[in-house]
């Protein structure tokens, strides 16, 4: 089968200049195409594209909304009116999608009256091939580094990257040659930097930035950590479950303490992470490897969109 992929980037510096001209883009495509389905996964761009569609801008057979983090508990303050307003657009949906049953909770709680549109828990997709196959590309020398322990993701402190500075301070009393890893850039960097120094660790700690292609990192660490204090669902812990070896987890979404080979502890506790990354390194992993290879076959990208053309059905 032929097929024709077109991709549009509107070049916006920021996702609420991006809204506005992404008008443009929407309105050629629903004037050129029959669009069948129409995915969104972030709530201003959700709420302008029920606008838009209430508008008769945007023409499709299907609306389908995802939520991406939870919102309630992330924003404080303003950020959360300016977030319910876009919510007060939400209309027209034929299908709300959440991640896991504490979103939806969440999302109830913010915004009851979507209750009317029976939002439906879908966990996050990943490629596992394609982690994989990424995985195995020879990027780097890992001579130089030893064993090591390998977190991604941005440097903010949702991130939970300086209580896993602090977690790693206590893992190096057992484990005096391991070595940590952050991959991603962000504000916190000079903050998480000096926390290394003030604890001892800056030796041990390496920073390396932003990183198209951080699977052979994460392929060839002896631990992939997520360490966030509040997540919608990190799709990187999908991600680590696929390549590593051993996965540690904070409690930093619903439904993390039920999957399967991690090793999980509660968010916002540096103790906990500690204890939990050391039970990792000192464990069998070959069993929990299994587990969460089973696991991530079961959320392939094919399994998603059939979730979503059963939920569309019913």
């Amino acid at each position: 089968m032929n097929e024709r992929i077109e991709c549009v980037s509107v070049g916006a510096l920021n996702e609420k200049v991006g809204l506005l001209a992404a008008r443009s883009i929407i309105k050629k495509f629903s004037r050129e195409y029959e669009v069948n389905r129409v995915y969104s996964s972030q709530v201003h761009l959700n709420g302008m594209l029920c606008l838009y569609r209430i508008m008769g801008i945007l023409k499709c057979e299907h609306l389908i909304i995802r939520e991406s983090t939870v919102i309630a508990d992330r924003f404080k303050g303003l950020r959360k009116y300016e977030f319910l307003l876009f919510y007060s657009f939400y209309k027209k949906i034929d299908l709300l999608i959440c991640q896991t049953e504490y979103m939806r909770k969440r999302l109830l709680d913010f915004v009851p009256r979507l209750e009317r549109f029976h939002p439906a828990i879908i966990p996050n997709p990943v490629n596992v091939e394609r982690a994989v196959k990424m995985a195995d590309e020879p990027i780097f020398d890992i001579e130089q580094y030893g064993s090591y322990i390998v977190t991604v993701g941005r440097l903010i402190e949702t991130k939970g990257g300086d209580l896993l500075i602090q977690a790693f301070s206590q893992v190096l009393k057992k484990h005096q040659s391991m070595k940590l890893m952050f991959i991603g850039d962000g504000e916190e960097l000079s903050h998480w930097q000096s926390l290394t120094e003030k604890l001892g660790v800056s030796d041990s700690v390496f920073f390396m930035g932003h990183i198209d292609n951080p699977f052979p990192y994460l392929k060839y660490s002896v631990l992939g950590v997520v360490a966030s204090r509040r997540e919608g669902f990190p799709n990187v812990l999908l991600e680590m479950m696929s390549v590593c070896q051993r996965v540690v987890s904070t409690h930093c979404a619903g439904g993390i303490a039920e999957i399967p080979g991690i090793y999980d502890c509660p968010a916002n506790n540096e103790n906990a992470l500690a204890e939990a990354m050391i039970e990792s390194l000192e464990g069998d992993s070959k069993l929990r490897v299994e587990l969460m290879r089973n696991e991530v076959f079961k959320r392939t990208p094919k399994a998603f969109l059939d979730e979503i053309s059963n939920a569309l059905i019913k």
